[in-house]
């Protein structure tokens, strides 16, 4: 090197290498691996879910009793008493009937509710044909209760048009059969709802058209 002249270098800059895009496998035989990540499973000891299953079954069991006991049920009716006041047969000018009838009928509520029935309907029949009805007042029964509702059923010149010809036999033969249907319409509260309910009870009544009374009578629910 000559006096005055700076020294210079004559070593290459140095030389960077990129990182690689792809990281080859380590496993030779499968070039290409899927990592999946799995959620951490907790069993659940088997005790656990068949105490779950009784559990639900009890349940289920207990509102079906409950709801079958608690929900309410139609009342029943009988008939405590059926006189006749009053019967006559008409055959002129036009076939026609007057028929009196006084009836109890005792109204029963089996429920743990108490039943507020709107009237009591009674209708009475001669060979299917009605020939007219009664409502009485309508009253409340106490749960677990009974009452008694008291009718009468009164009819002047009554007409009988479709069976007129029967009905001159039945009054030549002395015996005359009615049928009497009551009826009882109403609801009850069930958890805040109120659910209609009926009854229904019918009578056979055969009438002594000689002694103006009741021969014989059959009473049965509906």
């Amino acid at each position: 090197m000559s006096p005055g002249k700076l020294a210079t270098s004559t070593s290459s800059p140095p030389h960077y290498q990129s990182l690689p895009q792809f990281i080859p496998p380590q496993n030779d035989d499968d070039p290409y691996q899927n990592y999946v990540v799995l959620p951490l499973f907790i069993p659940i000891p088997y005790r656990y879910n068949l105490n779950c299953i009784l559990f639900t079954i009890l349940t289920l069991l207990f509102f079906s009793t409950s709801l079958y006991f608690l929900w309410p049920s139609d009342p029943e009716l009988s008939v405590v008493r059926l006189r006749l006041s009053k019967f006559n047969a008409h055959a002129f000018p036009r076939v026609s009937l007057d028929i009196e009838l006084d009836l109890t009928v005792r109204v029963i509520n089996e429920d743990m509710y108490s039943l507020v029935y709107e009237s009591l309907e009674v209708a009475i029949m001669y060979r299917g044909s009605q020939l007219g009805f009664v409502k009485s007042d309508g009253g409340e029964v106490k749960a677990k209760g009974f009452s008694y509702v008291n009718a009468t059923l009164k009819f002047d010149g009554v007409e009988v048009l479709s069976d007129a010809v029967l009905l001159i036999e039945d009054m030549a033969r002395g015996v005359v059969a009615f049928d009497t249907v009551m009826k009882v319409k109403g609801k009850v509260g069930f958890v805040f709802v109120h659910i209609p309910i009926k009854a229904k009870v019918s009578c056979e009544v055969d009438i002594n058209t000689t002694l103006h009374s009741i021969q014989r009578q059959n009473c049965f629910p509906q």
